[in-house]
């Protein structure tokens, strides 16, 4: 995707650049800080690497046009009977845009939300999942694999000495994953952004895995 001689200026501005503005967002906590981190990062990696080719943020294997998954989802959504049935108390609405400003105006993306998910998984009432499907680049699995690892509880130090192992569905390997106490980490193969469109399959037996308070495993 990117040249060495990108690769080099890219880490440069980061080290140089992104990491001192989301320090002193995680110092101060204001929103002016965390904005400006928000904007510091974005324009001097996060965006130049998105338009370095024609390529989705959701799947990297797409062209930036990419129409999967369709939106067919959003009418079946609104239909009334479909409400009903799911207990819906209003119309679903895709993505409105006064949620996203809200959050966009506290510089929400540099914001580190480590701690919360720590304090979640210490409760040890919570069975937890941190996944992702191996084609995203805007939720990376790599980023999600390093986020898991630096979870503070009891397991810490086992789960992220851990080798991520082989995920299989009925045999089938559909990805790699780990798994120490409450918290459970999987990278999904040939998934874009919504993993249960692209693998239904994996999807479904983490769903009923992890609804059942269990750690994710292989069937």
């Amino acid at each position: 995707m990117i040249s060495k001689s990108q690769y080099t200026s890219y880490l440069s501005k980061y080290t140089s650049a992104c990491v001192p503005a989301l320090k002193k967002c995680a110092s101060s906590g204001s929103n002016s800080d965390c904005s400006s981190a928000q904007t510091t990062c974005y324009n001097d990696i996060e965006g130049p690497l998105s338009q370095v080719s024609d390529f989705d943020v959701y799947d990297s294997r797409e062209p930036s046009n990419d129409p999967y998954p369709p939106s067919t989802y959003s009418t079946y959504l609104q239909r009334s009977d479909i409400q009903t049935a799911i207990g819906a108390k209003q119309t679903y609405v895709e993505c409105p845009d006064a949620v996203y400003d809200k959050f966009s105006t506290t510089g929400d993306d540099s914001r580190s939300t480590l701690s919360q998910l720590s304090s979640v998984v210490q409760s040890g009432n919570v069975t937890t999942l941190v996944w992702a499907g191996d084609a995203d680049f805007i939720c990376n699995w790599y980023g999600g694999l390093a986020a898991a690892n630096a979870v503070d509880y009891n397991g810490q130090k086992t789960f992220s000495s851990a080798a991520l192992k082989p995920y299989t569905v009925n045999g089938q390997e559909m990805g790699t994953f780990k798994t120490e106490g409450k918290l459970s980490f999987l990278r999904v193969y040939g998934a874009g952004h919504e993993v249960p469109y692209y693998q239904p399959q994996v999807a479904l037996q983490v769903f009923e895995q992890t609804m059942k308070g269990q750690a994710i495993s292989s069937t």
